[in-house]
């Protein structure tokens, strides 16, 4: 009995000496966003997300960290978020931004993100029986998002011209934006300022 004893005693403390090594030399957490390009941030995880920066304003492409962070990088004002699908990663940090804050979603987003159609989602799958994709639907939806990213649109934001591409396969509906410094030039559709 005391050899078990002795033995627990060892391995709990041989875990925590490991434990305490493993965080030696580690600093303050470092922030979530990281600059990838002069005026382009990404944030950190296995979700990625953009900002990009325009003096103290930023335009999210996607938003799966916390915002909060961008303050580091001199942000003091979110302008809007773009999502490019509605999986739950993409949308983790919707609920951390202001009220004001325009959040803009494909067309056709709308089954998995506006409250009622997400309530109805989970009403009608609950107990999921075998779904693998479920976990990609976020637990509920988000108010206010404005469903018009289609493909051919651009969208004009302090100097970058932002083109939309519609390409589904990662989710049913899916977009990419393909964004650009300088003055926007009207290639497909309207140019739109947010």
């Amino acid at each position: 009995m005391a050899r078990r004893f002795l033995g627990i005693v060892l391995c709990v403390t041989l875990l925590a000496v490991v434990g305490w090594l493993g965080r030696a030399g580690q600093g303050p957490p470092k922030s979530t966003w990281t600059e990838i390009a002069p005026g382009v941030l990404r944030s950190t995880g296995p979700v990625a997300g953009h900002a990009l920066i325009a003096g103290d304003k930023a335009l999210l492409i996607d938003a799966p960290a916390d915002s909060g962070d961008l303050a580091k990088h001199g942000v003091r004002r979110i302008d809007g978020v773009l999502l490019t699908h509605y999986h739950r990663g993409v949308c983790a940090g919707l609920a951390d931004l202001p009220k004001e804050v325009k959040v803009r979603a494909p067309q056709g987003a709308d089954e998995w993100l506006s409250p009622d159609k997400v309530r109805k989602y989970w009403q009608e799958s609950l107990p999921l029986r075998n779904s693998r994709t479920a976990y990609l639907v976020p637990a509920v939806g988000v108010d206010g998002i404005d469903y018009s990213l289609a493909e051919g649109k651009s969208i004009a934001w302090e100097g970058w011209k932002l083109d939309v591409l519609d390409t589904p396969g990662h989710a049913r509906v899916h977009v990419a934006i393909v964004a650009q410094r300088g003055e926007p030039s009207p290639v497909r559709g309207r140019v739109k300022r947010i």
